[in-house]
């Protein structure tokens, strides 16, 4: 079955533009020409798996789509890639506060908007293959005060974001910040792979390919992510070490505009907008931890 990708924008020469575009990907193109008539159909309830939103457009823009969908339990899960022609720094930090994490400068090429959409959809299905409760378990888990995981590869980052994640007050919150939290650690942490290979390995269609060989080598065979919970009766504390040298995370606790139309970069900004109230690394970068509150705190 095809997935389908919902562009939404007010110029009738972009939507062919975008058709065109995806003509031959194994997806099905849904047009509509103004944000009120994709709002429309999807509470018609009728698919979209990505959308592709133009901020600009008369009537309700980009962002106040974007709004409605975050404010609908159905919706605001659907990733939104958001178009834009005048890209500036203020404009994308406005929709980035909002919580926007895609974006495609107008004009742009195939060759940028095909890898981006991939990317999106994967973030999606990633997310849905590990949303799924821990059937049965809720109540126990419910009992943990504490515990530590370590896992290597990624079936088991998988099944060990499943289960974090119902420690956490809102799971599928947390489920997103979980998960790149790991990813992060696993596949640039452990594995090695840097920024710029990442973004080659997923304009190739190879990224899952390359952590897995990554994954299997002699070199990494005892390599772990190591990970920790702790919960109180004020907080989840989550704690993620990898065996990796470290990063420079600090440009990364935000998603700066410079990075907004890359293929990926964009996992710690999410998780610290989405996820948790807190995110503090630890020198040299291999080390991080991540608070969300259960309650306020005594005089806050």
């Amino acid at each position: 079955m095809k997935q389908t990708i919902l562009a939404v924008d007010d110029e009738p020469t972009n939507l062919v533009i975008i058709e065109e575009f995806l003509s031959d990907e194994p997806y099905e193109v849904v047009t509509a020409k103004s944000g009120n008539e994709a709002l429309d159909y999807l509470l018609e309830g009728k698919p979209a798996d990505v959308i592709l939103l133009d901020r600009m457009m008369p009537g309700l823009n980009g962002l106040e789509v974007f709004e409605r969908l975050k404010a609908h339990p159905r919706m605001r899960h659907i990733p939104v890639v958001m178009q834009t022609a005048a890209a500036t720094p203020s404009q994308i930090a406005e929709g980035i506060e909002a919580g926007v994490f895609y974006y495609l400068t107008k004009p742009f090429a195939r060759s940028v908007l095909v890898p981006l959409v991939r990317r999106a959809l994967r973030d999606a299905q990633h997310l849905m293959a590990i949303a799924e409760r821990a059937e049965g378990l809720e109540e126990a888990l419910k009992q943990i005060d504490s515990c530590t995981l370590r896992f290597q590869s990624l079936a088991e980052l998988q099944s060990v974001s499943k289960l974090l994640a119902q420690l956490f007050p809102d799971p599928s919150g947390a489920l997103l910040g979980i998960r790149e939290m790991l990813m992060n650690a696993l596949e640039h942490g452990n594995l090695g792979i840097t920024y710029d290979e990442k973004t080659r390995f997923n304009d190739e269609g190879v990224w899952e390919a390359e952590v897995l060989r990554r994954t299997q080598a002699p070199e990494n065979a005892k390599k772990f992510v190591v990970v920790s919970v702790t919960k109180t009766a004020e907080e989840v504390q989550l704690i993620v070490t990898d065996e990796g040298p470290g990063f420079a995370w600090e440009r990364y606790l935000v998603m700066e505009p410079s990075r907004a139309t890359d293929n990926h970069g964009r996992g710690i900004a999410m998780s610290r907008a989405l996820s948790f109230d807190a995110i503090a690394y630890q020198a040299p970068g291999n080390s991080v931890i991540c608070r969300k509150r259960l309650r306020a705190r005594a005089g806050s």
